[in-house]
């Protein structure tokens, strides 16, 4: 995924080719062990054991779904290389932030896997609606530019199957947690768990800060809240005097 991003920004035929031949890969590494995994779950295996097997099971597809998506973000460079078509300068930066998160949730995702670490996948599935929060978000605003006269109709499919292939790169990512939560035992009930999140008992409490700083079209007001679309003007007034950024901008000509 990070190599098929990386083509995104700058179109490298040579870099293809390697996803392409790695992607066949992951998909022969996926048959072979499901194959594996299969034959030993039928043997009489520990409690421990099971839901090891049981684990690694589940997350193999997973983990070839990505590279399928990783594929079509390939086919998406690809696109955009031959009809010599780019972003606008906005959609650039919108891309920039969802590419972050994105980043983000792979690293929590393989981090908690190899290390069997249960409080970093807890934190996947929060940061997981974040990105259907964003790209909700983002289509919104490509629609405003389609309005606009700002994009064509053809840029908006590019940018569109970028944005579904984030998603959907996100979803199985919570997928891959919530299969390592489940390691040390059978008692945790995904659905519930899952409700709990979506309804936001964890992801009020989550914010993210990106390594690159990125300014949508819009508004400070707008800016400010993005990390809370809910919030009221006075609790954007209150968070620009707690981040000691109210007095430039009210020195701002709109401001």
């Amino acid at each position: 995924i990070t190599k098929a991003i990386e083509v995104i920004k700058n179109y490298d035929e040579e870099t293809v080719e390697l996803i392409r031949e790695e992607e066949n890969l992951i998909d022969k590494y996926e048959d072979k062990l499901g194959t594996y995994l299969v034959r030993i779950s039928n043997n009489d295996l520990t409690d421990n054991n099971s839901h090891l097997v049981a684990r690694m099971l589940h997350s193999i597809g997973d983990f070839e779904r990505i590279a399928d998506h990783a594929l079509n973000i390939c086919k998406v460079a690809e696109e955009m290389h031959t009809k010599k078509i780019t972003f606008s300068d906005g959609a650039l930066k919108e891309i920039a932030v969802v590419t972050d998160a994105i980043t983000e949730i792979l690293n929590l995702t393989v981090d908690s896997f190899i290390n069997d670490d249960i409080e970093t996948a807890s934190l996947v599935e929060p940061l997981e609606q974040v990105i259907d929060k964003l790209k909700k978000q983002l289509k919104a605003m490509h629609i405003g530019r389609l309005q606009n006269g700002e994009c064509t109709i053809e840029l908006g499919f590019v940018f569109t199957d970028l944005l579904t292939n984030y998603e959907r790169v996100s979803d199985h990512c919570s997928n891959i947690a919530v299969y390592t939560m489940q390691l040390p035992s059978d008692m945790l009930d995904t659905h519930k768990y899952l409700n709990k999140i979506k309804k936001g008992d964890l992801r009020r409490s989550l914010g993210i800060v990106l390594q690159d700083t990125h300014l949508f079209t819009g508004t400070v007001m707008e800016n400010i809240r993005y990390g809370r679309l809910d919030a009221t003007d006075e609790e954007v007034y209150a968070a620009a005097r707690l981040a000691n950024a109210d007095g430039f901008i009210r020195r701002l000509p709109q401001g």
